[in-house]
This record gives structure tokens, sequence and C-alpha cells, in this order.
């Protein structure tokens, strides 16, 4: 089965982490106030794994297509590293 990213966002926190830790391909990470954010390309689509710094659990695992995070002048180095 192909994971679409509408499957995707239908799954669980647990289920969406463990996909992206054993099947995603990482590509950055930035700090954004206590979170830090994981950029993974996976199944032909992005997805950020929020990571709350404080309490060192992840706290979301965001899919998109594109975003008003994604540095716009990374997208082609991140496709490329990602096929």
């Amino acid at each position: 089965m192909i994971m679409t990213i509408y499957n995707f966002a239908k799954l669980g926190l647990k289920e969406r982490a463990n996909l992206v830790e054993n099947k995603a391909v990482y590509l950055d990470n930035f700090i954004d106030g206590n979170n830090l954010i994981n950029t993974y390309f996976f199944e032909g689509f992005f997805v950020e794994s929020v990571v709350d710094l404080r309490a060192g659990k992840i706290t979301d695992v965001i899919p998109y297509q594109y975003g008003y995070r994604m540095d716009k002048k990374k997208v082609d180095n991140y496709l490329k590293q990602a096929c």
C-alpha cells in the first residue's frame, strides 16, 4: 500500500513518529522557541517532527507538501537528498 499524505495524517502520533523514524529521509532541523523541528521527506511529501526540548519528547508529527517554515532556497537540495 502506498502511503499518501492523507493516509499519513490519519494515523496516530505514535504511528506517524514510528514511520518517520524508520522510513523517512532526514533532511534538516532548526530550533523554534522551545521546540526542535526535524524535517524529513517521506513517500512524496515532507514531514516535520516537533520535539519539546523541555520535556524531551515528540509532541507532533506534521505532514505537508510545502509550508511557510520551509526554507524555499533549500527545497531543491532537500529533494536531491531524498531521491
